[in-house]
């Protein structure tokens, strides 16, 4: 593998991770405001229900970041990925 494709791996590895970790703290910020605004009362607000969901959506997110961050370490040499091996019987 050539240097520039290694740095340019490690870069997007690198993106993935601030990425997740930018997902992840939105998570409990939303969350955080979200329990804030239910205990006041005030659960009819747009601001609760947007962020109650933004939840989901930025745990998913920090969820596909990490995904994607896992599998960047995969060598893409394997002859089985994704297909099922056959066995002669």
């Amino acid at each position: 593998m050539s240097r520039t494709r290694r740095l340019g791996l490690w870069l997007a590895r690198l993106a993935l991770i601030v990425g997740m970790v930018a997902c992840a703290t939105l998570v409990a910020l939303f969350s955080a405001v979200t329990y804030l605004e239910l205990t006041e009362g005030q659960a009819q607000s747009p601001i609760s229900i947007l962020t109650g969901v933004l939840i989901p959506v930025c745990g998913l997110l920090a969820a596909g970041c990490w995904w994607l961050f896992a599998e960047s370490f995969r060598r893409r040499s394997d002859p089985g990925r994704g297909a099922r091996r056959r066995t002669r019987s």
